[in-house]
C-alpha cells in the first residue's frame, strides 16, 4: 500500500508539471490580430451599444405617447366643460325667464323663493366644475412638462455617450496618449457645440497627427506595450471605462 500511494504521488506531480509546461506555452505565444477582426469587434461593439440604447428609449418613448394621449383627453375634457358650462348657462337663463314670469304674474312668494334658491344652486355648480376642470387640467400640464423635461434628459445623456464612444474611435487613429487626445478633443468638440463623429474628425485634424498606415497583421503579445493603446480592440464599455481611468488618473497628477 505504501508503495502504491508513492507511485500516486509521482504521477500526480508529473501531471502538475505538464500542466504548467502547456500554459506557459499558450501563454508566452503572441496573438495575431487582423484588420477584419479588428473592424468586425468594434462592428459588435457598436451593434450591442445600439440595441442597449434602443431599448433604453423604448420604455421613455411609451410613457411620453401616453403622456400625449392624456393632453388630448384633457383637450377635450376641457372642451366638454366648456359645452356644460354654456349648458348650464342656458339652463340659468330659463330659470330667470321663469322668475320673470312668475314675478310679473300674481306668483305665490314661496315659488318665486324656490326659483331664486334654483338659481343660486345652478351658479355655484356652474362655477365649481369649472374650477375643477381647470385645475385638473394645470395638473396635468405640470406633470406632462416634468415628464418631458425627464425624458430629454435621457435622451441627452444616451447621445453624449454615444459621442464619446465616437472620440475614442477617432482618437486612436492620431499619433499620441490617447487619453490626452480624448481630453483635448472632447474640450474642443463641447466648446464647438460639436455633436457628430464628422464635426469630430474635422476638429481632430487641425491638432492631431494621423498614425503611419499599419500593417494588415498586427502581431502584438502585450509584451512591449501590454497593448494600452488599441482600445478599439476592446467592447464599447469597457473602452469607455478604461477612458475615463485615465482621465481621472492625469487629473490627480
Amino acid at each position: 500500500m505504501p508503495d502504491e500511494i508513492a507511485v500516486a504521488e509521482k504521477n500526480s506531480a508529473q501531471a502538475t508539471d505538464q500542466a504548467l509546461v502547456s500554459e506557459k506555452e499558450s501563454t508566452s505565444k503572441p496573438q495575431t490580430y487582423t484588420e477584419a477582426t479588428q473592424k468586425k469587434a468594434i462592428s459588435d461593439a457598436l451593434a450591442e451599444q445600439g440595441r442597449k440604447h434602443k431599448e433604453a428609449l423604448e420604455p421613455i418613448a411609451k410613457e411620453r405617447d401616453t403622456f400625449k394621449s392624456q393632453a388630448e383627453q384633457a383637450t377635450k375634457d376641457a372642451k366638454d366643460a366648456i359645452d356644460a358650462h354654456e349648458a348650464t348657462k342656458g339652463r340659468i337663463a330659463d330659470l330667470e325667464a321663469d322668475l320673470e314670469q312668475a314675478i310679473g304674474e300674481d306668483a305665490d312668494l314661496l315659488d318665486i323663493k324656490k326659483l331664486k334658491t334654483d338659481l343660486r344652486a345652478e351658479r355655484d355648480k356652474s362655477r365649481q366644475e369649472a374650477r375643477d376642470e381647470r385645475g385638473a387640467i394645470a395638473e396635468l400640464k405640470k406633470t406632462a412638462e416634468a415628464e418631458r423635461l425627464e425624458w430629454a434628459g435621457t435622451v441627452a445623456e444616451a447621445q453624449a455617450f454615444k459621442l464619446d464612444g465616437e472620440l475614442a474611435r477617432v482618437v486612436d487613429e492620431y499619433e499620441g496618449d490617447v487619453t490626452t487626445n480624448f481630453t483635448k478633443l472632447k474640450a474642443a468638440c463641447d466648446k464647438a457645440g460639436i455633436k457628430t463623429k464628422e464635426g469630430a474628425e474635422a476638429i481632430a485634424e487641425t491638432f492631431l497627427v494621423k498614425k503611419a498606415e499599419e500593417p494588415d497583421v498586427l502581431n502584438d503579445s502585450g509584451a512591449n506595450s501590454g497593448g494600452k493603446d488599441f482600445l478599439s480592440n476592446l467592447p464599447m464599455k469597457e473602452r469607455m471605462e478604461e477612458l475615463n481611468k485615465r482621465v481621472l488618473a492625469k487629473q490627480k497628477v
